[in-house]
């Protein structure tokens, strides 16, 4: 237990763990263990990490990054939504308005971000705050879903509305949008 959890290396020694740590392993001595060293890679030239991000129909989101299941709390659901619904990121004044208003301290963005960053480490980049993944979402593809006029497959994936408890505006608008195209889904023929 106290190595860690093990890694499969491919047949070319090179391999990119889920917080985008690049590493390599070469043989030592006879009997086939190998020694594991970072690369020289820079993390930006190694393959994103795929966080997949499900919330809808759900309190408290989850995330799924390299098979391990991380759910969130209310408030974490609410800025890894925001975050995903802007890819290129938001300040911490931006986040902070669209999480508590305009009169919002930043001082409390900075400790929720704190927190959030013990569970997701290097997958949450800063200045500005922003997902350093590949990122799928389960309401996402209910949208792709919707717009491929897939009504079966619609209603199989819709599993509720988006964070149904949450007040935030942004995510309310969304939900309101994609609870509004799944209806009109269901009553097409």
């Amino acid at each position: 237990g106290w190595l860690g959890p093990r890694v499969d290396v491919p047949d070319d020694g090179e391999v990119t763990l889920a917080n985008g740590l690049a590493i390599r392993a070469e043989p030592i001595g006879e009997a086939g263990a190998q020694i594991v060293l970072p690369t020289s890679r820079h993390r930006e030239s190694a393959r994103r990490p795929k966080l997949r991000f499900e919330a809808l129909g759900r309190r408290r989101a989850r995330l799924i990054v390299a098979g391990e299941r991380i759910e969130l709390t209310p408030r974490h659901s609410e800025i890894v939504l925001l975050l995903t619904l802007y890819p290129d990121g938001l300040s911490g004044q931006e986040l902070g308005r669209q999480l508590h208003g305009p009169d919002c301290n930043p001082i409390t963005v900075r400790a929720e971000m704190s927190r959030l960053r013990r569970l997701l480490g290097p997958l949450l980049a800063r200045k500005p705050y922003r997902l350093d993944a590949e990122i799928s979402a389960d309401f996402t593809d209910v949208e792709r879903l919707v717009e491929r006029r897939d009504r079966a497959a619609v209603l199989d994936r819709y599993k509720g509305p988006l964070l149904p408890h949450s007040e935030v505006p942004a995510i309310a608008r969304r939900r309101r949008i994609i609870g509004d195209a799944v209806h009109a889904s269901a009553r097409s023929r």
